[in-house]
């Protein structure tokens, strides 16, 4: 019996360990939605919408770095409006390889909860071909340069794996002649 009892308390123990290695998994990523599931997107034509970069780890964040790739940006993609932290409440420091964020708070990453870094207004005109939205590392930091980075809020900086791309499909037209017009009232 105490053979067994010992086996279980062992197998649990392992079990345990694993989980939270598993757990300090972190991904950083572009998606259309705050909660970080949306990652194909069909915007209409001259109106905004969001792009929202979402970490996901199991720990406390307070800041993130990393720099993020627009497809053909200031030609058919214009980001009209930035904010930065859950609450819009961060700051951003730019530096030529990227974006070092302070998100204003400290907030809870626990139990798979989306952490969003920053949100991007953007708009795209009709000779948008598509493309997707990359997140990429921020070379201009210390540490790990070939990963984007967050700092928990016990001041530890730790690397992340880049997470999915969004990829934006071309947009709805929205002259009145085309069809998108007419789809865009629905």
């Amino acid at each position: 019996m105490l053979k067994r009892t010992m086996a279980v308390g062992l197998a649990l123990a392992l079990a345990l360990t694993a989980g939270s290695a598993a757990a300090q998994q972190c991904s950083i990523g572009a998606y259309a939605d705050r909660d970080g599931t949306v990652g194909l997107f069909q915007p209409t034509e001259v109106q905004a919408f969001p792009v929202y970069v979402v970490l996901f780890s199991e720990d406390t964040i307070n800041a993130a770095a990393y720099d993020i790739e627009f497809p053909d940006e200031n030609s058919t993609l214009f980001v009209s409006g930035i904010t930065y932290g859950p609450n819009a409440s961060g700051i951003n420091v730019i530096t030529p390889g990227g974006n070092n964020v302070g998100l204003g708070e400290c907030a809870i990453g626990f139990t798979g909860l989306p952490v969003v870094v920053t949100c991007y207004d953007v708009l795209v005109t009709a000779a948008n071909p598509g493309g997707s939205i990359n997140v990429l590392p921020n070379p201009d930091v210390d540490g790990d340069v070939t990963r984007p980075q967050y700092a928990t809020c016990q001041g530890l900086v730790k690397p992340c794996d880049v997470g999915p791309s969004l990829t934006i499909e071309p947009p709805i037209a929205t002259r009145s002649e085309s069809f998108g017009a007419v789809k865009s009232l629905y």
